[in-house]
């Protein structure tokens, strides 16, 4: 059962050397105990060190442990990043595509009288809601 060739899983390796042994491969080790599905690590142990090891990060970066305490993050195209840039720029929603005025909503083509003034239309509506009640007493 081979997984798919998402970052992070067999098939989507980290796209830098294994830290400590360049000429190294990137081994993926499953473990569904791991929110991730599981890390990189390398194909063969290097010597006298803990071993480094790899994931890819939800939020749209890799984690890599050198296997000396340290961890960089890099994007998805090899690049370092800081863990500010990490975690603070995130892939965020592209809202271009959306107006932030009324002329962004479907019907003006047809009721194009209602495109500029929109309040000239709600307001009929809101006024009895802003209006106070009397008292009954």
């Amino acid at each position: 059962m081979g997984l798919t060739g998402a970052p992070g899983q067999e098939g989507g390796s980290p796209p830098i050397d294994v830290p400590g042994d360049p000429t190294n491969e990137w081994k993926w080790n499953p473990d569904h105990n791991n929110k991730r599905g599981g890390s990189w690590g390398p194909k063969r142990p290097i010597p006298g060190q803990s071993q480094p090891g790899a994931s890819w990060d939800p939020e749209g970066h890799w984690d890599v442990d050198n296997g000396q305490g340290e961890r960089q993050r890099y994007d998805e195209d090899g690049n370092p990043i800081s863990p500010d840039e990490a975690h603070n720029n995130r892939k965020k929603c592209d809202l271009s595509q959306y107006s932030s005025g009324w002329e962004s909503y479907p019907n003006t083509q047809r009721y194009p009288r209602y495109n500029n003034n929109y309040w000239q239309y709600l307001l009929p509506f809101l006024i009895p809601l802003l209006t106070p009640w009397p008292d009954p007493y």
